[in-house]
């Protein structure tokens, strides 16, 4: 009987052993998008995000970027929408990581046809890069995509849809649909 026992609680602890190793995982894999979600609200992004959008129901696509591996290069955020800069996160807020949630953010961009410069892409050096005469659609929204090659990178704005499985962090959480964008090199500025 007490070797049944032992057999009994061996079986339970096991049990609670490989529970605890699976939903440990599913638990921080949600503690870390709702992380990242609060820092999404955060009055700063919110205050960015809106920046563009001028009256009440005004209509609007979103733009944000595919994030970048491992960090490697700097992310590609939107610097100025026809000549006029964009007002960035403040730098020290988000502990320090504003460009990483700054690119993650859903820009609003009015509803037209707007040139864009896009900044981003250097390691130690800041390179823009302009993107004429893009037609966004209200409703819509668009993802900068670094296509890189070597020497001859290249930006281009696609629609996408996204797989929940992952974080807006990660490259993975995109499915690009359609561009809307010829290819520009990385560090083009003519127009």
């Amino acid at each position: 009987m007490r070797k049944n026992s032992r057999l009994f609680t061996f079986a339970a602890w096991a049990l609670v052993a490989v529970a605890g190793l699976v939903n440990p995982e599913v638990n921080a894999q949600e503690d870390r998008f709702s992380e990242l979600y609060k820092r999404l609200q955060h009055p700063a992004i919110l205050k960015y995000e809106n920046q563009l959008i001028t009256s009440q129901g005004e209509k609007y696509a979103t733009l944000r970027s595919l994030p970048v591996p491992n960090n490697s290069i700097n992310p590609f955020v939107l610097h100025k929408l026809n000549e006029n800069e964009i007002e960035n996160i403040p730098m020290f807020t988000l502990s320090g990581f504003r460009d990483i949630y700054q690119a993650s953010a859903k820009i609003k961009i009015p509803s037209g046809t707007h040139s864009l410069t896009i900044r981003g892409g250097g390691w130690r050096s800041v390179i823009r890069t302009a993107l004429p005469q893009i037609s966004f659609e209200a409703n819509n929204d668009y993802l900068i995509v670094h296509e890189p090659a070597g020497r001859s990178a290249t930006l281009r704005l696609f629609t996408y849809t996204t797989d929940s499985r992952f974080s807006p962090l990660e490259k993975d959480h995109y499915i690009l649909v359609n561009s809307i964008s010829e290819p520009v090199l990385l560090g083009e500025t003519q127009k």
